[in-house]
């Protein structure tokens, strides 16, 4: 048998209302439904990509900011943010940010979030992308490319303390032949293969030490 309800006051209603959200504060007061979020019909696009810098762009369906996040990990740890332009009528509702001071020979992952002007706390869903900045002339310029005729052909070169960039993720620095050796027995280095298309380089391959006199 239940015990009968018992009543309960306004007043100790408002008071256990608020110990209830003393006790969780983050808890969101509106949950914002998809049809009031900003979009982004075209998805995010890359380019304009050189040595230290790169543009991205979207479009999104109304007056919003664009908030755009890089990092050199598709996991976006230690990401990078910066706060793009305002995406207006005027502008077919268009935002673009160049991204500057970017790592050489990176991978760069990036997410794009439109915040809508009229509502501040309406975000859209963040889209991502990526791209490949190139190495610094000084290495692209002694970078063997693919031949020409795509049916054969090897390709040879030859690495150099000097062509050794910064890898801070490797704990490499600039220089450091030695640990680069090191990578590569202990099977952590691969192989990035340019072509005239793709110039930063198009297809990667892991390393592996087969004869520790000859290294592939």
């Amino acid at each position: 048998m239940s015990a009968p309800a018992s009543r309960m006051s306004r007043r100790a209603f408002v008071n256990r209302s608020l110990g209830c959200a003393a006790a969780a504060p983050f808890f969101p007061a509106i949950i914002q439904s998809d049809v009031n979020r900003p979009t982004m019909p075209q998805g995010v696009a890359s380019g304009d990509v050189s040595d230290g810098r790169a543009v991205v762009w979207s479009r999104t369906d109304r007056p919003a900011r664009m908030l755009v996040e890089y990092s050199t990990t598709d996991k976006f740890e230690n990401a990078w943010r910066r706060t793009g332009p305002a995406a207006l009528e005027s502008t077919d509702f268009t935002a673009r940010i160049v991204l500057t001071d970017l790592p050489s020979n990176q991978r760069i992952f990036y997410r794009v979030t439109f915040q809508d002007l009229g509502d501040l706390r309406a975000l859209s869903v963040p889209l991502a992308g990526s791209f490949q900045t190139p190495a610094p002339a000084s290495v692209a310029g002694v970078t063997p490319f693919c031949p020409q005729d795509t049916s054969s052909g090897p390709v040879r070169g030859t690495i150099t303390p000097d062509q050794v960039l910064a890898q801070d993720a490797q704990g490499i620095a600039a220089g450091e032949f030695d640990e680069v050796v090191r990578a590569i027995r202990a099977g952590a280095a691969y192989a990035n293969v340019h072509s005239q298309t793709f110039t930063p380089g198009e297809i990667r391959g892991q390393i592996h030490d087969h004869d520790r006199h000859h290294h592939r």
